[in-house]
């Protein structure tokens, strides 16, 4: 199965009460890679299952797998 996501991305650091206005960026970006990172990991076909007496890594719940197509939606340069 093909998967569309879009996760919608804002960042102004002009010092507002929201995590998107603040002026550190490491939270924004730290945010945004472990949801990347999370989706990859719970949907794609990139899974695997050690062999060890093999030593070799074969492929593993593949029927689960999905091809993933992640947009990030932000707003003219509040990003």
């Amino acid at each position: 199965m093909r998967v569309l996501l879009t996760i919608a991305h804002f960042f102004k650091p002009d010092g507002g009460k929201h995590g998107s206005q603040r002026p550190d960026l490491k939270p924004r970006l730290q945010a945004l890679s472990l949801s990347l990172a999370a989706l990859h990991q719970l949907f794609s076909k990139s899974q695997g299952m050690i062999d060890i007496a093999r030593r070799l890594t074969v492929p593993a719940n593949q029927p689960q797998g999905h091809d993933l197509d992640i947009v990030i939606c932000t707003t003219q340069t509040h990003h």
